[in-house]
């Protein structure tokens, strides 16, 4: 039985003369059912999911269309088995039905859990603050189930999701949870009062392939056990093949193929959902420019990677770890005795300039805390950093000089820029706070940066908000770069993309090294992205490194148990439609 129907929807962004970013949009939700929404950034996918929780921003402008929900709200939300279907048009809700039914029967899931919780609450003040919120809104409306206990209990919702020793992830506060545990404590806030769709917006994106798996494991059981419904939000197509029954594909707001998820991704029709298949990094593609979508829609033919002619006797070693351990402090009484947990352990790495070392490893393994570490933002107990043959010590060098020579590319782009500053200011700020251009070459140097990462000169005047993910990437690559520095470290700097925007930023930061010659500290939980991108690969697990090879070797050559697991779970991503 339908839940949810969308019948030509279209939303424009501006008052006279719009911008139409959703265009005649079409789809049918059954109960019990998913159906996942894939596409490039800015295709109008999370648009979709705020119209549907009636959470559009004021500049966007519905023109046309009905959302039809069939699941009542809250006390009379009707039946799966019923044959009397109540009919609202979610566009025609006041705000306080719109609340009640945000209440009652729509969740949401967003990408990054750590910017949706609220870091000053603990994570059992945070389910019951959205438990009495609800019971205020169901006492509102005179709904009279208000005991059931299977609704409000914290501990039981928290089991549900998988989350073990609840006590501690009750009184924990949020950046005390790892990725996977921060996204089940999300989850079962969304399952608070029982809700009938769930929209999961890029739930798995910046988790590690374990981690991942298990999540997705969890969504499946979740919308079996409890007959909910699904909208699944992603661009990755692997994950997409796993969880969904249907598809639907959009591109710039407009609908490109629509069906059972089986036919759409193994007998594609349209030549943009072809196109989106061929972005995939493909293992055997190593050394070539990966293919990106040119401005009509079509696929661009891959091509070999011009490497500059390196002989490794003239290279000399730009970054050389000897050592290095760093500890974390753990929680103890007064009295007690300090006790520490390892979260590096003689760590040993070696990167000759002009090349990409890899480091990969599920989430905890230590990744995070190395390039911490690298710019100065977390001590290290003991070991030794050498950059350039010197040793470098990035707690107690100068901040404006250890920023000449290391900088960091960082995961969210968007948490990273100044919401307040244009991008012109936010480029120019790094060129005179280092001096290397005069006041009146300020302006010349900060387009010649944005053409560096293939944006037009009008992007200086823009403000991040009005960017999409792939642009604030390239203008993250641009910050960084304008310090001119000897080492950039890539922190899961392309997770968050979508596979045609990924793509786009992996071919820049190849083309970059080439004509700039820069070293790369390149951190990935996805082994797929990171043997692309590199000469050599270290595995890190747990704190240590336990395996490091040439790419091509490791890849095809894995040693360690951990490494075959992480390969296994990469290879079995990477294809989804064999």
């Amino acid at each position: 039985m339908e839940l949810l129907n969308i019948s030509d929807l279209s939303v424009e962004f501006g008052v006279s003369n719009g911008i139409r970013v959703l265009d005649g949009l079409n789809l049918s939700l059954r109960r019990g059912a998913i159906l996942s929404m894939v596409g490039e950034s800015g295709s109008g996918k999370s648009l979709t999911s705020l119209a549907l929780m009636g959470l559009l921003p004021a500049a966007a402008k519905v023109k046309s269309g009905k959302i039809m929900w069939f699941g009542g709200i809250g006390g009379d939300a009707t039946s799966p088995d019923s044959n009397n279907r109540t009919e609202l048009n979610l566009l025609e809700l006041d705000p306080e039905q719109l609340r009640r039914l945000r209440a009652s029967s729509l969740s949401m899931v967003f990408q990054e859990p750590m910017t949706a919780l609220n870091p000053t609450m603990t994570c059992g003040m945070q389910i019951e603050e959205r438990i009495l919120v609800m019971k205020s809104i169901h006492a509102a409306a005179s709904i009279q189930d208000l005991e059931r206990p299977e609704r409000y209990d914290i501990r039981r919702l928290l089991e549900e999701v998988e989350l073990t020793d609840t006590d501690r992830m009750i009184h924990s506060y949020p950046h005390q949870l790892s990725g996977g545990q921060r996204q089940r404590l999300m989850l079962a806030m969304s399952l608070v009062g029982e809700p009938q769709l769930l929209i999961a917006d890029e739930p798995t994106t910046a988790l590690d392939a374990r981690v991942q798996a298990s999540i997705l494991e969890l969504l499946n059981r979740l919308v079996r056990s409890r007959g909910l419904s699904m909208l699944l939000i992603s661009h990755d197509l692997g994950l997409v093949d796993q969880m969904s029954d249907e598809v639907l594909v959009l591109r710039k707001g407009k609908t490109m193929e629509y069906g059972a998820t089986s036919k759409v991704l193994k007998q594609p029709k349209s030549s943009y959902t072809q196109a989106l298949l061929g972005c995939r990094l493909d293992p055997s593609k190593k050394g070539m420019k990966l293919a990106v979508f040119t401005d009509d829609g079509e696929l661009s033919a891959q091509e070999p990677l011009v490497r500059l002619a390196q002989n490794p006797a003239d290279s000399g070693v730009v970054l050389d770890i000897q050592g290095l351990s760093v500890r974390y402090p753990m929680p103890h009484g007064v009295f007690a005795e300090k006790k520490y947990r390892m979260a590096l352990e003689s760590i040993n790495l070696r990167i000759v300039e002009g090349q990409t070392l890899g480091l990969v490893g599920e989430s905890g393994s230590g990744k995070s805390t190395l390039s911490r570490v690298l710019v100065g933002l977390t001590p290290a107990h003991r070991g030794e950093i050498r950059l350039n043959g010197k040793v470098f010590e990035p707690r107690t060098i100068d901040r404006q000089k250890r920023a000449r020579l290391i900088q960091m590319i960082f995961q969210d782009p968007y948490s990273s820029l100044n919401p307040a500053q244009k991008i012109g200011d936010i480029l120019s700020e790094v060129v005179w706070v280092h001096r290397l251009r005069p006041k009146n070459g300020l302006r010349p140097r900060v387009i010649e940066l944005l053409n560096a990462v293939g944006l037009d000169d009008e992007m200086a005047d823009r403000y991040p908000a009005q960017l999409s993910g792939g642009q604030r990437q390239r203008i993250v690559i641009a910050r960084a770069l304008a310090a001119e520095p000897m080492l950039l470290v890539c922190d899961e700097s392309v997770s968050a993309l979508d596979v045609s925007v990924q793509a786009q930023v992996l071919n820049l930061l190849k083309s970059l090294q080439q004509s700039l010659k820069l070293t790369y500290l390149f951190i990935s939980h996805d082994l797929s992205v990171v043997y692309h991108m590199s000469d050599e690969i270290a595995v890190l697990h747990q704190g240590k490194i336990v395996e490091m090879k040439k790419a091509a070797d490791l890849y095809t050559h894995p040693e360690h148990p951990y490494t075959q697991l992480l390969l296994a779970s990469t290879k079995k991503r990477l294809h989804p439609t064999a």
